[in-house]
């Protein structure tokens, strides 16, 4: 699962992504240029460049398993 599930950002603001289970994961957010692939014990920092409001985020492995959340854009 994502920690928190809902994230709010300044546009423009960077994040680190962590993964701290020992399988990869992804944060993506579908048709906006941002797919982090972290494997297992890895961290990313990500810039969120995208225009103010609220995205679905993923992982594109475990989205069946409903490991997703919501990014919202300042």
């Amino acid at each position: 699962m994502f920690t928190p599930t809902t994230v709010t950002v300044p546009h423009g603001s960077t994040i680190t992504v962590n993964n701290l289970s020992a399988i990869p994961h992804t944060f993506t957010v579908s048709g906006q240029g941002i797919d982090v692939t972290n494997p297992s014990g890895s961290s990313h920092v990500v810039t969120i460049d995208l225009p103010a409001g609220t995205y679905p985020f993923i992982c594109r492995f475990h989205v069946s398993s409903g490991m997703k959340g919501t990014l919202v854009v300042t």
